[in-house]
C-alpha cells in the first residue's frame, strides 16, 4: 500500500526529473540556446532545492520519521 505522502513524493521527484532534463539539453547546447542566463541559474537553484528535499525525503524514509 502506498501512502500519500510517497505519492506526493514520487510526483515531485518526476518534476525534478524532468527539470534536469531540460536543464541538461540547455547545458550542453549553450551555443544554440537563447535562455536567459537569469533563467539559467534559477533552474540550477530550483533543482538544487529538489535535490536537497529528495535526500531528506530518503533519510526521513530511511529512518522512519514522519
Amino acid at each position: 500500500m502506498v501512502s500519500l505522502r510517497s505519492d506526493l513524493f514520487f510526483s515531485a521527484l518526476g518534476d525534478a526529473k524532468d527539470f534536469a532534463k531540460k536543464l541538461n539539453r540547455l547545458l550542453h547546447n549553450p551555443q544554440h540556446s537563447n535562455a536567459d542566463p537569469r533563467d539559467v541559474q534559477r533552474m540550477r537553484d530550483e533543482l538544487r532545492l529538489a535535490r536537497e528535499h529528495a535526500r531528506l525525503m530518503s533519510i526521513m524514509h530511511r529512518n522512519r520519521i514522519f
